[in-house]
């Protein structure tokens, strides 16, 4: 027929262009044509200016393309206003745009004016779907070539494309939270990339192994470099208690240690590709999917062989060389266990969130270095701000989205330690290290990954709602959705406690919904706030919903307010990591608000505020975690008290002050110029320049001081030091030494105040160090003498050097300074208007407060007994009371009553007229008892339509009817807190479903759909979901899920008629038993068979003959390798083992003992007996005729027959020692008779006798007497000094000592010419030490008759499998056992059988099934008992028992965007659809943006977030969101009423329990 000639028309919209746009573009054969892009036309001359849009015809557009082949190239876009030219096509009455007519006029009006074409703005006042730019407001040029986007919020839609889905994972490690967010989106991906049908399964799991692997290795190198770093400095530490002289060689051989252990990292690190391979393989079949125990379970156990096995290598190279570095106890003791050390860096390096009073503080942390430092105050801040971090997730159509994660640290590390412990006992090392490969045990995997871990698919239903970020924590919600899977809102159950307001995110795991974008509201919330049906508040529970609910539970209510009962607040006490804390009304540490002129109770009967039962427990009621102590201690109950300060009596000013003690005084400015100490034989130069003493007096005891050095340069320093008498120096707190006594020095040797004593100290760390040092002057005999400075004075002297010898400190430096904390103005218990009574914990303990005009504006609650557990509390002035007397006839029946008459049901009959919503603790009249109260929670025009009970009172009866008086009321209710109130949603999103569809899934996938069947094998691998007439095979074991059934398992209960339709092949099997299968037997074996160790026990007992002895390849006489091992075993020798390099570990195999290294139990000495040389007789070195001998004023003949010196040479002013030895048999009074040249001393058994005087004792005798000698071995020693008479030569200077030691008759039984006494002494041997014998039992691979114990059985393919099936077992029971005892040590021919699927799988018996299709939409279940744990069943589907219906009305309009140009005097609110909603615009700035809309009429049974938009003339680009709250159907709602199925994804249980009444 053709087409009309062009006709002029206008383009009379734009939603219904925009609404074109969103339809699905084929719906099928009922419409075979698809949805163009259109437009609605207004054709002049046919439709006249007041024709609605809606009643227009379409016109399609010019296509620039036909889209034969799928191409796009994008359409026009035609304003509203736009005038065309439009044709129809005669053969199917459709209008087509022909062409364009250009606007050339500049002043365009916003509206069309007039009748007939007329050109207007292409921006339509009232419509957000196309901005209108600001910069033209005000202006007559609108720009029309602007290029403009629709704004339009996205309406559900079929059409689900992929774009945007997967969330972005940004792939930095900050901790193993950020690990575990890897390593779980590789998992994810990979077990995706399975179902999706990869070529090479392979090839895929390397892939991913390596990107997994880079977590691990990032960690694991921090970790190195850590743990080399606290060796080495370990390794210092203990070099400082070495000579200089063997530091060198000991430096050396640390660096090959430290090069070994990097080595063996290097070597773990550049395997964890193949490692995690092995890893993956082991499971990634049995795993739908990747559930946070997973991961949590593979880290731990990964962690742990690995661990394990390079903690076993590392104590192979650290333990033989431990005692090359001095004392071991000093470098193990810092070290520690090398397992627990890699874990704990390890845990540190990727611990999660830690808060500065959790962490090392603020103090640089030694060998931290400047960035680390940064780091990590920067992480710790965050933290104690609560705020996240870093957004870790992103996603293109949602924006960013927290953490997948919440990692359990604690429980990943006990077990990465249980892990580790085994697999560091039972590593088979290698004789050299650099051999030893790094193995994964896919066993131990197994076992560990799987245990108390359901890694199967989820149900498929409702998204779950998060909040996360933002500064504040435990705001939850439900996500309410219609049927189409559009979010109408989040019901918020609980509000939490934010400063500033979270984000929130929809969680779907199986993928079905997406693209909901919202905006949290935070805002007061409280105690009498709440209604059952919004959740949103926090106190007082429940609404006069089920009137007659027997269940109600008014545990959170009040007891009343303004009419003399006091508010309550209920007190419980709640256990966290930080610490005890106070919950208030089911909140931590909330804020309260308390009004003047009230009393408040703070209730603390709950057994957490103190001591219940006998034991110390933690209580976990829900998910709430309380602490309970033990006895009724004042420190282990929690008395609430008040004051004007935070945290009371615990909060104190503190200050640091920082004085200095007085420095020592110089020992000899105490001393007259003449006293004996500074003379020749007294004090050296050394002490006299240097000595110090506290005071010029002597004084007992020990005397210590701390001096502070700052050390520029590391590397060794040395101590000189003198004492009188005895002195020692610590550095940092390492013990360095002490002077010698001066009975133990050497006799070329003086006292310890003339003679040095060195002590060196390596620094390895410079800046401030402390040196403390202290001396003890020790009495003489002479005890008054003792007492006298002038004759015992005391001195302590030290000098440090450097490496060049120059002083860096001495005691004659001040003293460091001493800091010291000073606490002050501390805060106090506020007392006034406070009743205390009980003690907490029991019933009847409490705290009331009246609140008046005298009380501070602010303060605070806290425990008496502990810190940080309180909170603040805002005092303010209430509100004007009003009475409203017009408000009559309200009334109630009591329904049920406790055992005390107190109301806990009640019944609404009547609503009275002129109440007001949010009127608190009205009282009632009527009945039999007293001080019942209500709370009015909803009225309409004055009628109550909800009401919660305030106080039950008591004395009451069912059946009394009471009448609700109008006495004072709030409107606005009082607010304890800040929490989430409303939730913006600004993008609905689409496809989330309302519920359980029956499909399952997770990992945002839909693994197997509601239509399809699954199942799980026997060995814990799952298959692709089964379509409809796919045939399944099962095997013994299996187990079938059918659509919308339950789960049948191929069991010996299995029957055919489980599965109508399946067909059995064979005879059930039953498995032989193989309890009794014969294990043991005996068989040779080389190193290299071995596959795994039992260990037998760690012995040493060097005596009995168990230990090792290493002597180093330094040794003279065992000069080969670097050491040799001596084993000895039951006091035999096993045999000698040449170490020729440190990677190498000392082992031995005989008769299938595995001997290896123990820990170093002590060093080598050997006790050797010296015959000490005796000195001569003096005058035989003399000539006959030297004076001494032929003067008669030389010696005496006493002299010259006894006297008796060293050598025949002078040495001057240096005392000479000998020793003797009497053996005493008679008891009695012994005397001493000495003469000497100069001057000698005796002492005998170290008692110190006397001297003889120095110019007349050759030729005069000094007697010394000594009583009381007992029978027995004595000890006589003789001091002899030649002193300085101006010659140095023997022959005119000798000297002598003779002494003769007479019994209690005068007889003589010992002299000076007797021998000396032999002396004995240990000489360390430094070459050589022992150490532990460590022994364990072999088990090897291949052959499975090696002796394993009784509690150890092995089953191999070489003995083991052949004796079984000689017994008449078949592959099927062989397997059935093995599985079944996961104890029983296997071989890799075995582990290979097990792996292999087919392998024992008793082919003669099987279950053939052809999978259903789809069930009946709503005929999954007719009763609750169809449907599985947990469920019920509504309207023929299961769906969570904890559902609920609400009903939908508008909380309130945001103007997200004022926009401008609107006229509140006259512009109107219209909302679409009303469903009996109204609002009038309230506020508008002087610009005409809209700042506030009220909704005066909320509206009800919504199903869809209604349009708003503003009616104008003029205004613009105002962006309008209604928030959405929800009611629960429980009284009066009208019939027809839509009411919308919640499901409960928060909980109904504990804290969160809804009370109905």
């Amino acid at each position: 027929m053709g087409w009309t000639t062009p006709r002029l028309a206008q383009v009379a919209d734009d939603i219904s262009h925009v609404e074109t746009l969103q339809q699905t573009q084929y719906t099928g054969k009922d419409n075979p044509e698809y949805n163009l892009p259109r437009y609605k036309i207004r054709i002049f001359g046919i439709h006249s200016d007041d024709i609605a849009p809606e009643a227009l015809p379409w016109a399609y557009p010019p296509f620039p393309t036909s889209g034969l082949r799928g191409e796009s190239v994008g359409f026009p876009t035609f304003p509203i206003n736009t005038l065309v030219y439009v044709i129809k096509n005669l053969d199917t009455g459709n209008w087509y745009i022909d062409r364009v007519v250009p606007i050339t006029k500049g002043d365009l009006p916003d509206k069309k004016e007039g009748k007939g074409p007329s050109a207007a703005s292409g921006f339509q006042p009232g419509s957000t779907l196309y901005i209108k730019p600001e910069t033209q407001y005000g202006s007559k040029v609108d720009g029309e070539t602007v290029s403009q986007t629709a704004n339009k919020k996205t309406k559900s839609t079929n059409k689900k494309e992929s774009e945007g889905r997967d969330p972005i994972l940004f792939s930095w490690v900050d901790n193993l939270e950020d690990a575990a967010e890897g390593i779980e989106s590789d998992l994810e991906k990979l077990k995706k990339d399975i179902e999706d049908g990869i070529e090479d399964f392979e090839e895929a799991v390397e892939k991913y192994a390596k990107q997994i692997s880079k977590w691990i290795t990032k960690m694991m190198n921090k970790v190195k470099k850590k743990f080399i770093r606290k060796l080495e400095a370990a390794i210092n530490n203990a070099l400082t208690v070495n000579p200089l002289s063997g530091r060198f060689a000991a430096n050396g051989i640390k660096k090959k240690i430290v090069d070994a252990i990097a080595c063996i990292f290097k070597l773990m690190i550049s395997n964890l590709g193949n490692l995690v391979g092995n890893a993956i393989t082991s499971f990634i079949d049995k795993i739908v999917n990747v559930a946070t125990c997973v991961v949590n379970n593979f880290i731990g156990n990964f962690i742990g062989q690995i661990t394990g096995q390079l903690s076993s290598l590392i104590n192979g190279i650290l333990g033989p060389v431990s005692n090359l570095f001095g004392s071991i106890s000093s470098l193990m003791g810092s070290i520690g266990s090398v397992l627990e050390t890699i874990l704990s860096l390890l845990e540190c390096e990727v611990g999660g969130c830690i808060k500065s009073d959790e962490g090392p503080g603020e103090a640089k942390q030694e060998g931290e270095t400047k960035k680390e430092y940064e780091d990590r105050r920067d992480k710790e801040k965050k933290c104690d701000s609560g705020e996240d971090p870093e957004v870790k997730r992103w996603n293109f159509n949602e924006g960013g989205g927290p953490k997948n994660k919440s990692l359990d640290i604690a429980d990943i590390f006990n077990k990465a330690k249980t892990v580790g412990e085994d697999f560091e006992a039972l590593t088979n090392v290698p004789d050299n290290l650099r051999n030893f490969n790094f193995d994964f045990n896919p066993g131990s995997a197994l076992s560990d990954v799987f245990s108390d871990c359901y890694s199967g698919p989820e149900i498929c239903g409702a998204p779950q709602v998060v909040f996360w970020g933002g500064n504040g924590s435990g705001g939850a919600g439900n996500a309410v959705l219609n049927a189409t899977g559009d979010l109408l809102g989040i019901d918020i159950v609980l509000p939490g406690n934010y400063s500033e307001a979270p984000f929130v995110s929809l969680q779907d795991n199986c993928g079905n919904g997406r693209g909901f974008t919202g905006t949290t509201i935070i805002g007061g919330v409280g105690i009498g706030t709440t209604t059952f049906g919004d959740g949103t508040g926090i106190g007082t529970t429940g609404g006069i919903g089920d009137l007659t609910d027997p269940n109600y539970d008014d545990t959170n209510v009040g007891t009343g307010a303004g009419l003399g009962v006091g508010v309550t607040f209920n007190i419980k006490v709640k256990g966290t990591p930080s610490g005890n804390k106070y919950v208030v009304d089911g909140r931590q540490q909330r804020t309260l608000t308390l009004e003047r002129g009230k009393t408040y109770i703070f209730d603390q009967a709950h057994f957490s505020n103190g001591p219940v039962g006998v034991t110390t427990v933690d209580f976990q009621l829900g998910n709430e975690l309380y602490a309970i102590d033990q006895v009724s201690e004042i420190g282990k109950i929690h008395p609430l008290r008040f004051s004007e300060k935070s945290d009371g009596i615990h909060n104190c000013d503190r200050t640091n002050q920082t004085t200095t003690a007085d420095s020592w005084l110089l020992a000899k400015d105490g001393l007259s110029s003449d006293d004996w100490v500074l003379s020749t034989d007294g004090w050296s130069p050394f002490l006299q320049n240097y000595g110090v003493y506290p005071s010029y007096e002597v004084l007992p005891g020990t005397h210590v001081g701390n001096w502070e050095v700052n050390i520029q340069d590391t590397g060794d320093y040395t101590f000189e030091m003198q004492a009188d008498n005895v002195g020692t120096i610590t550095w940092d707190g390492v013990f360095l030494g002490s002077t010698d006594a001066y009975a133990g020095v050497a006799v070329d040797l003086k006292g310890p105040h003339n003679t040095p004593k060195f002590l060196s100290v390596n620094v390895t760390q410079a800046g401030k160090h402390t040196i403390t040092a202290s001396v003890e002057n020790t009495p003489h005999s002479d005890t008054t003498a003792s007492r006298d400075w002038d004759k015992n004075p005391g001195a302590l002297a030290w000098v440090l050097r450097d490496s060049s010898g120059n002083i860096v400190a001495s005691s004659l430096d001040s003293f460091s300074p001493q800091t010291e904390e000073i606490v002050s103005n501390c805060g106090v218990e506020y007392e006034r208007g406070v009743t205390v009574d009980g003690v907490p914990g029991n019933i009847g303990a409490y705290t009331r407060i009246v609140v008046n005009n005298n009380t501070p504006d602010t303060l605070y609650y806290y425990c008496e007994n502990h810190p940080q557990m309180g909170g603040l509390i805002n005092v303010v002035t209430a509100d004007a009371e009003s009475y409203d007397l017009n408000c009559r006839n309200g009334t109630v029946e009591i329904s049920e009553v406790d055992g005390n008459g107190k109301v806990i049901a009640i019944r609404n009959l009547q609503g009275g007229t002129g109440y007001s919503e949010g009127s608190t603790n009205l009282t009632t009249e009527g009945g039999n008892g007293t001080d019942f109260t209500l709370n009015v929670d909803r009225v309409s025009s004055g009628t109550i339509t909800m009401v919660s009970i305030n106080n039950g009172g008591r004395g009451y009866s069912p059946g009394e009817v009471v009448n609700i008086i109008c006495g004072p009321h709030h409107t606005t209710p009082t607010t304890t807190g800040i929490g989430i109130t409303q939730v913006i949603v600004k993008e609905t999103g689409f496809g989330y479903l309302g519920g359980p569809d029956g499909s399952q899934g997770g990992m945002n996938r839909t693994w197997a759909t509601r239509c399809q069947t699954t199942v799980h094998r026997a060995n814990g691998n799952w298959d692709v979901p089964y379509d409809e007439g796919d045939v399944i095979t099962l095997y013994p074991d299996d187990c079938i899920k059918l659509p919308a059934k339950p789960e049948i398992c191929i069991d010996e209960d299995f029957d055919a008629s489980m599965l109508p339709g399946a067909i059995i092949v064979g005879e059930s099997p039953t498995a032989k038993d193989m309890s009794n299968f014969p294990f043991g037997g005996k068989t040779d074996f080389t190193f290299s068979d071995i596959d795994s160790l039992k260990f037998i026990r760690e012995v040493y007992d060097w005596e009995g003959g168990y230990g090792i002895e290493r002597i180093d390849g330094t040794d003279p006489d065992y000069p080969a390798g670097v050491a040799q091992w001596w084993f000895y075993a039951d006091g035999e020798y096993l045999g000698t083992y040449i170490q020729e390099e440190y990677t190498q570990v000392p082992q031995f195999k005989i008769d299938g003992i595995l001997y290896r290294l123990g820990e170093y139990k002590e060093g080598v000495s050997t006790t050797i007996e010296q015959d000490t040389s005796e000195w001569l007789v003096a005058k035989d070195g003399t000539s006959a005729n030297n004076w001494v001998l032929t003067d008669p004023k030389g010696w005496s003949p006493f002299l010259q027959i006894y006297g008796v010196y060293p050598s025949y040479s002078t040495t001057i002013n240096t005392p000479h020692r000998g020793e003797w030895e009497v053996e005493i048999t008679e008891p009695g009074t012994y005397t001493f008779e000495v003469q000497a040249d100069n001057q000698g001393s005796m002492n005998f058994d170290g008692l110190f006798l006397g001297s003889t005087t120095i110019f007349e004792s050759h030729n005069s005798s000094t007697f010394f007497t000594v009583d009381n000698v007992a029978p027995g071995t004595h000890f006589i020693t003789g001091t002899i000094t030649n002193v300085d008479n101006s010659y140095s030569e023997w022959e005119k200077n000798p000297a002598a000592l003779g002494w003769v030691l007479r019994g209690p008759s005068g007889n003589i039984v010992r002299t000076s010419l007797d021998p000396f006494a032999n002396t004995t002494q240990r000489i360390d041997e430094p070459t050589k030490s022992r150490f532990s014998l460590k022994m364990y039992e072999v088990i090897t691979k291949d052959v499975g008759d090696v002796s394993l114990g009784d509690d150890t059985r092995f089953f191999g393919c070489k003995v083991e499998y052949p004796k079984a099936q000689k017994m008449g077992f078949s592959d099927y029971d062989i397997r059935t056992f093995l599985e079944a005892n996961p104890d029983i040590i296997l071989d890799d021919c075995m582990k290979g059988k097990l792996n292999d699927s087919n392998w024992g799988s008793t082919p003669d018996y099987s279950v053939s099934f052809t999978a259903p299709g789809c069930p009946p939409s709503g005929g999954e279940c007719t009763v609750d008992g169809d449907c599985p744990p947990g469920y019920i069943c509504l309207n023929g589907v299961c769906v969570p028992e904890s559902t609920y219906g609400v009903i939908a009305c508008i909380d309130g309009i945001y103007a997200l965007n004022p926009g401008f140009g609107f006229d509140c005097s006259k512009d109107t609110v219209t909302i679409v659809p009303d469903n009996g909603a109204k609002a009038v615009i309230e506020e508008c700035d002087e610009e005409g943006g809209i700042i506030k809309i009220k909704v005066i009429n909320c509206g009800a049974g919504f199903n869809e977030i209604p349009d708003v938009f503003i009616n104008t003339d003029t205004g613009y680009n105002a962006m309008l969101y209604p928030v959405m709250k929800f009611h629960r159907p429980d009284i009066e709602t009208p019939e027809g009423t839509n009411v919308l199925q919640v499901i409960d994804c928060v909980g109904n249980v504990g804290s969160l329990a809804r009370t109905r009444i």
